[in-house]
């Protein structure tokens, strides 16, 4: 399996609200990985994912909460219905608490003075 390498991304913003963004991922060998676009007027979403061949394995479409995936595979295309299109932010577990525990059990205040960092640093 190869892992993407580089990422980039395009985004159109009208009146300071992205629109339209498109996100570009490329295999180390340069070969495109996958391509997908979120379209705020049209209510669209779509993605193109690519074998690290460059060959397109599957491809998924929305219209709203509703969509179409599409595989591409030896035996032929195979679609099924997609329902929802939940977009839902990343969270830490225990919320704010969880995150602020985390931080707590794990930051050392004391690693700048133990690698001997310049005071203020």
């Amino acid at each position: 399996m190869g892992y993407p390498s580089q990422k980039m991304d395009s985004t159109v913003y009208l009146q300071d609200q992205p629109i339209v963004a498109t996100e570009f991922s490329f295999y180390k060998n340069g070969v495109l990985s996958y391509y997908s676009t979120k379209d705020s007027l049209l209510d669209t979403y779509s993605t193109v994912s690519y074998t690290k061949e460059g060959v397109k394995s599957s491809e998924v479409f929305f219209k709203g909460q509703k969509g179409i995936l599409t595989m591409y595979t030896d035996n032929g295309i195979v679609t099924d219905s997609l329902f929802t299109r939940e977009e839902k932010e990343a969270g830490f577990p225990g919320a704010e608490k969880g995150w602020r525990t985390f931080l707590e059990r794990n930051l050392n205040p004391d690693v700048p003075v133990n690698r001997k960092a310049p005071p203020g640093t």
